[in-house]
């Protein structure tokens, strides 16, 4: 089985995220921008003086019959704009964008910046929008009038073009990037699903294999965080973001200095990892132990009374209970070593994984969110005779070595659970069987996290949570 690393963290919404910060930086008020969260269209209010007046425009409710709103005679879908096709997109924002490069010497940068603009829909149209409080935008010290140059909801951009059209070229362009920057802060406030649909319409079905199918506890356990108005802080965090990568990238800079900058700023913890976008050669190689090796490390782990006891699915937590034992798997006339894993709750079996146990076992590098080196070890369950239909689960078993250099010693981590079930069967193709996440019906149903009392964050589990259940399934052991 192919083993997993850091870079399998939910493909497609590692890959939305990628595509996005490639395509983003903010502006500054200095620009006139200034953004909010709104769930609604912007207001056409009364105009400047010199500018002809306009009704005011209100957002309907579903119920509501519809039609045609906008100003000066025109629809608003008329003012609708594709940003990459302005001048200041093209001769200042993309050269600027493209100086981020891949952190990876193995993956290139993704420079798929056009893409990113279309997440959303940009209204460039005469309009007064809505001014905002000089206390949420953090500037209430500023005794001059503040422009409302630009306002953002959850799906568009709205800006004020009779404002944009005077602006320079360059004052332009960082209003773009101003407001995609915008953008990336409110992932946060996405659930993954949300994600996964803005990925597979603007990227399609390759590289976002994790979001075809997502299993239905990734949006439980990565919970988007509740919409809300943007505070002083928010703002204050956006132009932060923005006057650094206005200034750093005028020459190339690397995408993991940039994705630091985010993270330190609070940018959504889901995505914005530096740990997640650096090389893989960074990594120590991956560990080769012994059998025995790695059941004294999980008998370390029960003797010193750090053993796995929570389980959770981001929904429902419970005590449960994890048993480890070498077994066989007699398979034709042979007998093949296996290591069986049960796991229980008040007597009740949540899962259980018989799997093929090999004399000498790789535990793969990667690292967690804190930088901190972590092994895994994945096993995917073994049927003498598998049918369509049968359940099948896949445990990824994961270690750390606790102590210093001298005394350190390899310790059980945490254990993710994958369910799935065998949904179809083809003997002349590879793989043989596909099987599938279920959708829960009960809590554990479709799989969970086995974690340590003293864990406050499930963020190093989350990052195996995108690998589908697997069913070994040979032309021997097929119906």
């Amino acid at each position: 089985m192919k083993s997993i690393n850091k870079f399998v963290i939910i493909s497609a919404l590692l890959s939305f995220a990628v595509n996005l910060l490639v395509a983003c930086a903010p502006k500054a008020p200095s620009s006139g921008s200034a953004a909010q969260v709104d769930t609604s269209a912007p207001t056409a209010q009364q105009p400047a003086p010199q500018s002809r007046s306009v009704q005011p425009i209100k957002a309907q409710g579903t119920s509501d019959s519809g039609g045609c709103n906008g100003v000066e005679n025109k629809c608003f879908d008329s003012y609708i704009i594709d940003p990459t096709t302005l001048p200041a997109y093209k001769n200042i924002v993309k050269p600027l964008l493209e100086n981020i490069k891949s952190s990876d010497p193995l993956k290139p940068s993704t420079n798929s910046t056009g893409n990113a603009f279309k997440i959303k829909l940009w209204y460039l149209a005469p309009v007064d929008l809505e001014s905002l409080k000089k206390e949420a935008l953090g500037v209430s010290f500023v005794k001059s009038e503040i422009q409302q140059i630009a306002i953002q909801s959850m799906k568009a951009i709205w800006i004020d073009k009779r404002i944009f059209d005077k602006m320079s070229e360059k004052d332009q362009a960082e209003l773009l990037i101003h407001e995609l920057i915008m953008s990336m802060y409110f992932i946060r406030f996405m659930t993954l699903n949300e994600i996964c649909n803005i990925s597979l319409m603007l990227w399609g079905k390759e590289g976002n294999e994790g979001c075809v199918n997502p299993p239905e506890y990734f949006t439980k356990s990565m919970p988007a965080e509740k919409l809300r108005p943007l505070t002083e802080e928010d703002n204050e965090r956006i132009r932060f973001a923005t006057a650094w990568l206005l200034q750093s990238a005028q020459n190339p800079i690397q995408e993991v200095d940039f994705i630091r900058i985010l993270k330190f700023q609070g940018f959504d913890k889901r995505f914005f990892n530096p740990d997640n976008y650096g090389s893989k050669k960074d990594l120590p190689p991956d560990l080769k132990i012994s059998k025995k090796e790695m059941m004294d490390a999980i008998k370390a782990s029960q003797l010193t009374g750090f053993i796995p006891e929570i389980c959770t699915d981001g929904e429902t937590s419970a005590q449960c209970k994890i048993d480890f034992s070498e077994t066989e798997i007699k398979y034709q006339s042979f007998s093949i070593p296996a290591l069986n894993l049960k796991i229980t709750k008040n007597e009740e079996e949540l899962a259980s994984v018989v799997g093929m146990f090999s004399q000498e076992i790789t535990l793969t590098a990667s690292s967690d969110s804190n930088g901190q080196i972590i092994y895994n070890y994945t096993t995917t369950e073994w049927r003498n005779s598998v049918d369509l239909g049968n359940k099948v689960s896949t445990a990824i078993i994961l270690f750390k070595y606790n102590g210093d250099d001298k005394q350190k010693q390899l310790m059980l981590e945490s254990i993710v659970v994958i369910k799935g079930v065998i949904v179809s069967i083809d003997k002349k193709r590879d793989p043989i069987c596909v099987a599938a996440s279920p959708k829960a019906k009960a809590p554990f149903g479709a799989g969970f996290i086995m974690h340590k009392e003293s864990n406050d964050t499930l963020v190093t589990e989350q990052m195996f949570f995108a690998i589908k259940p697997v069913a070994l399934c040979t032309q021997e052991n097929v119906k």
